[in-house]
C-alpha cells in the first residue's frame, strides 16, 4: 500500500469529513428533532411517494382520509405533498374527493404546524427568515388539484374528440366553467398527457385553429414525439418570421423528440438560409475610457442564429461530429444529406467554388473572433492554437487558395472595423502560422512586415 505525501492525506481527511458531516437546523428545534412515526395508514402514503406500486401503498380511500384526520406537523406535510397521487392512484369518485376537501379546508384553516422559509436568501439566520404555515399553504394546493380531479371526472364520460377539446380549453385557459382554480392550466396539461398518443390528432386539429398559441401547442405536441405531429411542427417553424430567432430556436430544439427524417431535411434547409444578424459590439481595449459613456465600438461578429441551432440539432440528431470549420457550412450539410454513405462522408472532401470557398473561410473568421477576441488580454490567455491544429488537416484538403482568401478576408474586415486591426493581425497570422506550408510562409512574413 503506497503511503500519500502528507497534503494528499489531509486532504482525503478533509473530503471524508465532510462527506460524513451532518449540520441540522439549529432555528428551528420542530424541524431539526426527528419526527414521530408514522401510522400505518401515514407510512404507506410516504411510502407510495417514491413507489407508487409498492404493496404498502393505501389500501383504500378509508386509510387516507384516516391520515389526514390523524398526522401531524411534518408528517401531515408530506401526505399534503403527494395527496393529488394518491387520490388519481385510488381513482377517487367526486363525493370521495368532496370529502377530502372538506378535511383539507380544515387544515387550511387550522393547523398550527410552521416552518421557516428563507426564500432566496444565501446566508440563512433566524432574523433574515419568516415562519410560514406549511401545511396550510400545501392544503390549499391540493384543494385546487381536486378540483381540477373532478371537472376531469366529469369529462371521461365523454368521446375522446369531445374530451380533448374540453381539456385543451382548460390548458388555453377560456373555460367558462364557475370555480375554475388558478393552475388549471398545469393540471390539464398533465391530464393530456394521460390520455396518451391517442389524444394527439384532436391536438394537432386544434392547434391548427389558434394559430396564436402556436408556441404552447408545439411544446405539448414535443412531449410526446408523435410523428403525427411533425407536420404542424414543421409549418409552425415554417411560419415563424427570421427575425424571431428566439421562437425559431426554441421550436428546433424541440425537434429533439422526434426520430423522423423529414426533421433531418427540414434542418437541412435552414442551415441554407442567409440570416445573418451582426451582434453587439464588446468595448475595444483601446477604448475602455469610454465605458461610462456607454459608447460602443463595432466589433466584427456576424452570426447566423437560425443556422448554429438547426446544425447543433442536426449533429446531435445524427451524430455528426465535424470541426468549427464545417459544423455551419450550408455546402457541407447539403452534401451530406445527398450522399448514400452519410457516416464515412468527409466535409473537406467536398467540390467548391471560389464563392464557396470565400464563403465558409469568411464565416469561420466571424465565428472565430467571436469566441477568441474582444477581451483586453485575449491573446495572452490560450489561444486556440490547439483548435487550429486539429483542423490543420482540413485546411490544407481545401487547397492552395485558402491563403490568399484568408489575406482578402482579413483586409476586407479591417477596412470595415480599422479599430481592430491588431486583433485581426494576430489571428490571421495564427491560422498561417499552423497551416505552415510556403504559401502561408511567405504570406505570414508580408503580413508581418
Amino acid at each position: 500500500m503506497q503511503s500519500c505525501t502528507p497534503v494528499a492525506c489531509r486532504q482525503t481527511v478533509l473530503v471524508i469529513a465532510l462527506a460524513t458531516m451532518i449540520v441540522p437546523n439549529r432555528f428551528d428545534p420542530a424541524v431539526a428533532q426527528s419526527p414521530a412515526p408514522l401510522n400505518p395508514a401515514a407510512r404507506a402514503a410516504v411510502a407510495s411517494r417514491t413507489n407508487p406500486s409498492s404493496p404498502e401503498f393505501p389500501a383504500s380511500f378509508d386509510d387516507l382520509l384516516a391520515a389526514l384526520r390523524s398526522e401531524k406537523d411534518e408528517n401531515l406535510k408530506r401526505i399534503l405533498l403527494q395527496l393529488e397521487n394518491y387520490a388519481r392512484k385510488l381513482s377517487l369518485s367526486n363525493a370521495q374527493a368532496d370529502l377530502v376537501i372538506r378535511e383539507l379546508e380544515r387544515i387550511k384553516t387550522t393547523d398550527p404546524y410552521q416552518e421557516r422559509w428563507w426564500g432566496k436568501v444565501r446566508r440563512r439566520t433566524p432574523e433574515n427568515g419568516r415562519l410560514i404555515y406549511i401545511n396550510r399553504l400545501q392544503a390549499g394546493g391540493a384543494i385546487e388539484g381536486l378540483v381540477c380531479l373532478k371537472i376531469a371526472n366529469d369529462l371521461a364520460a365523454l368521446p375522446l374528440r369531445q374530451r380533448v377539446r374540453q381539456v385543451l380549453a382548460y390548458v388555453e385557459n377560456r373555460s367558462t366553467a364557475e370555480e375554475v382554480p388558478k393552475r388549471a392550466s398545469d393540471w390539464f396539461r398533465g391530464e393530456l398527457w394521460r390520455l396518451g398518443n391517442d389524444a394527439i390528432p384532436y391536438v394537432v386539429e386544434r392547434a391548427a385553429e389558434v394559430p396564436e398559441l402556436r408556441r404552447m401547442y408545439t411544446e405539448i405536441l414535443s412531449a410526446r414525439g408523435d410523428p403525427r405531429a411533425v407536420d404542424f411542427i414543421l409549418q409552425t417553424l415554417a411560419t415563424v418570421h427570421e427575425k424571431e430567432t428566439g421562437d425559431a430556436c426554441e421550436i428546433i430544439r424541440r425537434l429533439w423528440a422526434f426520430r423522423d427524417p423529414r426533421i433531418s431535411k427540414a434542418l437541412v434547409e435552414i442551415i441554407q438560409k442567409e440570416v445573418r444578424v451582426t451582434a453587439d459590439a464588446r468595448y475595444h481595449p483601446q477604448q475602455q475610457a469610454q465605458v461610462a459613456t456607454r459608447h460602443r465600438i463595432p466589433f466584427p461578429v456576424k452570426v447566423y442564429p437560425l443556422r448554429a441551432c438547426a446544425a447543433s440539432m442536426l449533429g446531435n440528431m445524427s451524430k455528426v461530429r465535424w470541426k468549427m470549420l464545417f459544423y455551419q457550412d450550408p455546402r457541407s450539410w447539403q452534401v451530406w444529406w445527398n450522399t448514400a454513405d452519410r457516416d464515412s462522408f468527409d466535409p473537406a472532401s467536398t467540390d467548391r467554388t471560389r464563392e464557396e470557398l470565400e464563403t465558409l473561410l469568411e464565416n469561420f473568421t466571424y465565428r472565430a473572433m467571436r469566441e477568441y477576441m474582444g477581451y483586453a488580454n485575449w491573446h495572452e490567455k490560450q489561444t486556440p492554437s490547439y483548435m487550429l491544429s486539429e483542423m490543420r488537416p482540413d485546411l490544407l484538403k481545401l487547397g492552395p487558395e485558402v491563403v490568399p482568401i484568408l489575406l482578402d478576408t482579413y483586409r476586407a474586415i479591417v477596412a470595415e472595423y480599422p479599430v481592430w486591426e491588431d486583433d485581426l493581425r494576430r489571428w490571421t497570422e495564427l491560422v498561417l502560422t499552423t497551416l505552415d506550408t510556403a504559401e502561408s510562409r511567405a504570406a505570414t512574413k508580408k503580413l508581418v512586415d
